[in-house]
């Protein structure tokens, strides 16, 4: 596809691939002495980072660019909404 012509919302394409930089956003989080960290939980805080449409490279970035702070910011945010449970049964989709 030339540049500019990728419709929005192919990213679902590389769903697989963005779940392996999740798998290694939690080895990174892992090293840092954030062992319960799961990709289950990531990909969870990436999906209410970026909106549905967004175009793939937003999606990398924000894995990418993802750091303890606002990963633990989301999380908390859960814990008070009471959704912490809702990561062990998620799909990986």
């Amino acid at each position: 596809m030339e540049q500019g012509t990728q419709s929005q919302g192919d990213w679902q394409s590389y769903l697989p691939d963005l779940r392996q930089l999740c798998q290694v956003k939690v080895e990174e989080f892992h090293q840092l002495g954030y062992d319960a960290v799961t990709v289950n939980e990531v990909w969870a805080c990436v999906q209410g980072l970026v909106k549905e449409t967004a175009p793939l490279h937003e999606w990398v970035g924000v894995i990418l660019g993802l750091n303890a702070g606002r990963f633990m910011n989301f999380m908390t945010m859960q814990a008070y909404k009471g959704r912490l449970h809702e990561f062990d049964a998620e799909n990986p989709t």
